[in-house]
């Protein structure tokens, strides 16, 4: 059996690669070795739009994983899909 301490799902979740470049900074005092992949969070007002204008180019994931885990391809989603998104 595998227990893991309370709130590290936290480190899971796919919204920290947009701060994770900070956070190694602040917690280590240090660059990453390896740079994140491009990761937009939707809640700032330049991010969103960035990613509500470039849909079709990105993979779409929420948050809440108990809530959704759907992954939105937007290469493989029609235009109704993604204006519904």
């Amino acid at each position: 059996t595998v227990v893991n301490p309370l709130g590290s799902g936290v480190i899971e979740n796919p919204a920290i690669n947009a701060f994770m470049a900070n956070i190694a900074r602040f917690f280590l005092q240090q660059d990453l070795l390896m740079p994140t992949l491009a990761t937009w969070w939707c809640g700032q007002e330049a991010e969103r739009q960035y990613v509500l204008d470039h849909l079709p180019e990105l993979i779409v994931k929420c948050t809440d994983r108990q809530f959704s885990s759907k992954t939105y391809f937007g290469s493989l989603m029609s235009k109704p899909e993604l204006a519904e998104l």
